[in-house]
């Protein structure tokens, strides 16, 4: 979701959402699944040599509720969070209109778990039967690409066609890490077991 002016109060344009489908998620939810950064992302790159981040918590909010996300899954941690935002993220997005829950990964890992990560989509599935949800975290694609890469297998996608999916939908590197497309692997492997018990 590219446009928004870049020159508006010195911000960044507009916040980048890239959409899941429920079609493609394997399901009929009224929700489709948003891709995107931290909202009111602030800083220098550490990653993007001359890159600075100048989001606007408040117009990222503003515009997750104008594509009627209600909810926001943030896979930062604290430490990200401090730093890259707004420790009052969950405050200000609540008053925004935009339900905030928290579940925090390092940059670079997957969940601890398939119970953690049983535990987020969950969290997505609830919040698709009433609107759309966004998953977030530093840059959108490690952390948030793991997670949507599992959405997509719960839905009965194989871990490559999910990975595949995820990197053409949001960005040729996401699931970033050998341990994050480890553990998408894993899953797929764990859910089709489950399904066929």
């Amino acid at each position: 979701m590219g446009g928004g002016n870049a020159d508006h109060a010195g911000f960044d344009p507009e916040l980048p959402i890239d959409w899941l489908e429920p079609v493609q998620l394997g399901d009929t939810l009224p929700g489709r699944l948003g891709l995107t950064i931290l909202p009111g992302k602030r800083g220098t790159s550490f990653r993007y040599p001359g890159r600075t981040y100048r989001r606007d918590l408040d117009e990222d909010f503003a515009l997750l509720r104008s594509v009627g996300i209600e909810r926001l899954l943030l896979l930062v941690d604290d430490s990200e969070l401090r730093q890259w935002s707004d420790p009052a993220i969950i405050e200000r997005g609540g008053a925004a209109g935009v339900r905030v829950i928290r579940h925090p990964i390092p940059d670079g890992r997957p969940p601890s778990s398939t119970g953690e990560m049983n535990a987020i989509l969950a969290a997505i599935r609830e919040g698709r039967t009433a609107g759309n949800v966004a998953v977030a975290c530093m840059g959108g694609v490690g952390r948030t690409g793991t997670v949507a890469a599992c959405a997509l297998i719960e839905g009965g996608m194989t871990p490559d066609e999910a990975i595949a999916t995820v990197r053409a939908v949001r960005h040729p590197t996401a699931v970033e890490t050998a341990e994050q497309e480890r553990f998408v692997r894993s899953f797929g492997t764990g859910s089709r077991a489950a399904d066929r018990a």
